[in-house]
């Protein structure tokens, strides 16, 4: 191992400070923060007493002078509590110690400092085992100990080192991850052969499993051998573990993959180019009007829709288009703002834009509901068709139910129901009910939490394994908790337990609830 940082509490450049929000100094009571220094610069910090004594309490790491290990990392992200374990009234576990000094990771031991009646608490950083005795760190002697000195040797008067130790802090910090074991992967390729194919955490469609959307053609290796891979594309209910361009890991229906990319089919023609067009321009009539390949109501023409009020050109003489405008089963080749070519019906066209209408007032008592998936279709009808499709809702939007509201209630989260909603510009449509939620009386309780460590994990489930790793995530990020707030920030800074999140990614998974503020 290499050396330990040597510092004194003692040290007149800090002994004389107030540790944490106490009246208590340093040099008096600082044992553990020095250690926490000591300990810290051996994973390459460059800390003093004085320094981390400012960054532990911005942090919230003191309650008057008692020092908060799980907080170390909110002052010095990077640095991670592990385990704290007391052992005044059982043995000291030498052997867990013994494990993190082979690793070359110092341990921070609480002792008795004197022989005296009562204890004397004391706290001193152990960084090797030699000759039946550790070596340590003791952060008391001023000026430090400039050579090796053993911990039985100088406080043994208590009997041997499982007596001597009556508690112990394990700590970790920044290092290079251990090499990933070795995994199956595919000797080729699959791609997304639909576009927004769902990356999710467990092979279940559930609000709670969804990583992120991908787009069509997206390039997956697949984590299984080739015989399995073979067997399992394109098979309606089986799911193939994957991972993306960018690493994200996940499971993805086996029915949208394939062997080859998928050609677009290329759009559908419009009209041809116009001769002539029109010295006026028409205006969409209503909202969510349909740009047509050819003058057909069909699931088949339809390129796109467009909003109220779109200005279109219009591809025909004047003498053609005027007689039209207006005239039920008439159709006029237009171009849209973006040049887009296609047939729109005359009916729903006009010399000049309209005002938009007042949307009609909600019900009394209405129902506020909100999307729990990124891109929920919204749909002109309760159908799942290409023609019902007016656009995709973002998570957690935000809709007004036009239904009555003890019958809607009763939809929400059941499959194959729908609802008839408003979003927020005044637009009605439906969604499918099994994918929102109720608003809490009085709207929304978001709350959003940060990442307190750096790298901190996102896991598919609330338990540290490799695989449950969906990313990691940077210092700072910010994540909103997908659980009822009021029980979720009882559980912040709480060691061992954990809260469900989503990234600003659109990610969603657990992370360690002592490792967000």
């Amino acid at each position: 191992m290499n050396p330990i940082p040597a510092f004194s509490q003692r040290d007149p450049r800090w002994k004389d400070k107030l540790l944490g929000r106490s009246d208590r100094s340093i040099g008096e009571y600082g044992c553990l923060l020095v250690d926490c220094v000591m300990v810290a610069n051996y994973y390459g910090f460059s800390e003093t007493p004085a320094t981390l004594n400012q960054k532990m309490k911005q942090a919230g790491g003191f309650v008057d002078a008692l020092l908060v290990p799980a907080r170390l990392s909110q002052a010095l992200p990077g640095m991670r509590f592990v385990d704290y374990r007391k052992c005044r009234n059982s043995p000291a576990p030498l052997a867990e110690i013994d494990a993190a000094l082979a690793q070359e990771r110092p341990v921070i031991v609480e002792l008795d400092y004197s022989p005296k009646a009562g204890l004397q608490t004391h706290w001193v950083v152990l960084y090797a085992r030699r000759d039946g005795d550790y070596l340590m760190r003791d952060p008391w002697p001023y000026p430090p100990d400039d050579g090796p000195v053993g911990l039985l040797e100088r406080f043994g008067f208590a009997g041997d080192a499982a007596s001597t130790i009556l508690a112990v802090l394990w700590l970790d910090g920044p290092a290079a991850p251990p090499p990933p074991p070795e995994e199956v992967v595919a000797s080729f390729p699959l791609y997304a052969a639909a576009d927004g194919l769902a990356l999710r955490s467990r092979p279940v469609v559930a609000a709670d499993t969804l990583i992120k959307r991908m787009p069509l053609n997206t390039r997956l290796d697949v984590l299984v051998s080739d015989e399995e891979a073979a067997r399992t594309v394109g098979v309606v209910g089986e799911w193939l573990p994957v991972r993306d361009p960018q690493g994200a890991r996940g499971y993805a229906a086996a029915w949208y993959l394939s062997r080859t990319e998928t050609r677009p089919e290329p759009p559908p023609e419009g009209p041809p180019e116009a001769a002539a067009v029109a010295s006026f321009p028409l205006y969409a009539a209503v909202n969510d009007l349909a740009l047509r390949s050819r003058p057909v109501v069909a699931a088949d023409t339809l390129i796109k829709r467009v909003p109220l009020n779109t200005r279109f050109e219009v591809l025909t003489t004047d003498e053609e288009a005027l007689p039209k405008v207006g005239a039920a089963g008439a159709w006029l080749p237009v171009r849209d703002p973006q040049g887009t070519r296609g047939y729109a019906a005359a009916w729903y066209l006009t010399r000049q834009p309209l005002q938009p209408p007042e949307p009609a007032p909600a019900p009394a008592g209405a129902l506020r509901v909100r999307t729990t998936v990124e891109g929920l279709s919204f749909r002109s009808q309760p159908r799942i068709l290409p023609e019902t499709l007016i656009t995709r809702l973002p998570f957690r939007a935000e809709l007004t139910v036009l239904e009555d509201a003890g019958r809607a209630q009763a939809k929400i989260g059941a499959l194959n129901r729908w609802l008839h909603v408003r979003t927020a510009d005044g637009r009605s449509g439906y969604v499918a009910a099994w994918y929102v939620e109720a608003l809490p009386p009085g709207g929304a309780d978001d709350l959003f939490v940060q990442a307190a460590a750096d790298n901190l994990a996102l896991r598919s489930l609330p338990r540290v394994a490799p695989d449950t790793l969906i990313k990691r995530l940077p210092l700072g990020a910010s994540l909103l908790v997908l659980e009822d707030a009021g029980r979720a920030r009882t559980k912040i800074g709480q060691f061992g337990r954990w809260l469900l999140v989503r990234d600003p990614q659109g990610a969603e998974g657990y992370v360690a609830a002592w490792y967000v503020a």
